[in-house]
């Protein structure tokens, strides 16, 4: 007597007398498994794409209107391109520390997005500054612009660092 199963395929016990259907099944159980494969790794994304810097889309509106409020808030120490004062690395005669450069040749962009808002909002005074509170009369949407403009005035490489330790930052170092 002939038997009526062929070889099994996974647990599958496909007909023997039936060549066909057994590569027909083979196939649709390859074509599943390889999807189930792809589909348990889709959450993930390949190093290279978690590290992609984005690109600087910030609306040109709010860059502009970041300017004018650098200009009328923050240019008369930072400097009118956000050079800061010559000596900014070293405190001045009376002990303070002189504002630095936001232009990217100085420290701003080693600092998370939250401390740059943090020390805008709060100013410096009680880490050796003279850079007075802003949280009161700034709105979150002007520090926010001004940021824009500041970021705006950094090397596409900086940016790229500062993205990278602030998105580090954001995540806990994840």
């Amino acid at each position: 007597m002939a038997s009526t199963t062929g070889p099994a395929i996974t647990g599958i016990h496909l007909p023997a007398d039936n060549a066909s259907v057994r590569r027909g099944q083979a196939s649709k159980l390859v074509a599943l498994s390889v999807m189930l494969l792809a589909l348990l790794g889709c959450d993930r994304q390949p190093d290279s794409l978690k590290n992609a810097v984005p690109k600087r889309d910030f609306d040109p509106a709010v860059v502009e209107r970041g300017r004018v409020l650098f200009a009328q808030h923050c240019a008369s120490c930072h400097g009118d391109h956000a050079q800061g004062a010559p000596n900014w690395h070293r405190p001045d005669a009376s002990g303070k520390w002189p504002p630095p450069p936001l232009n990217g040749t100085g420290h701003a962009w080693h600092h998370p997005r939250a401390a740059l808002v943090r020390t805008i909002r709060q100013g410096t005074a009680a880490t050796g500054g003279n850079m007075p509170a802003w949280g009161g009369r700034l709105p979150n949407d002007d520090i926010d612009a001004i940021l824009a403009w500041i970021q705006q005035q950094w090397p596409e490489e900086l940016y790229a660092a500062w993205w990278r330790m602030d998105r580090q930052s954001a995540t806990g170092g994840r």
